[in-house]
């Protein structure tokens, strides 16, 4: 693997990495911070959780090339 093939994005508190439903094709290390995982249920945001440091995310897409169940935004 080349340098080329790894990118770093910067998110503040409240940017979402991406929304559910969009289409995926890339993964996430978290290096600092967390995120907040959310679902849309019955027309409202429910949070299903959060990922710390050194958690992995959006991996599925580049597995099953499916868009993502789950929105993700920066929860700090």
């Amino acid at each position: 693997m080349t340098d080329d093939a790894l990118d770093r994005a910067v998110f503040y508190a409240g940017d979402a990495v991406f929304l559910e439903g969009e289409a995926g094709g890339r993964a996430y290390l978290i290096e600092r911070g967390r995120v907040e995982l959310s679902k849309s249920v019955d027309g409202r945001r429910a949070v299903r959780g959060f990922l710390d440091l050194r958690g992995l995310f959006g991996e599925m897409a580049l597995v099953d090339d499916e868009p993502p169940q789950a929105a993700v935004a920066d929860g700090r």
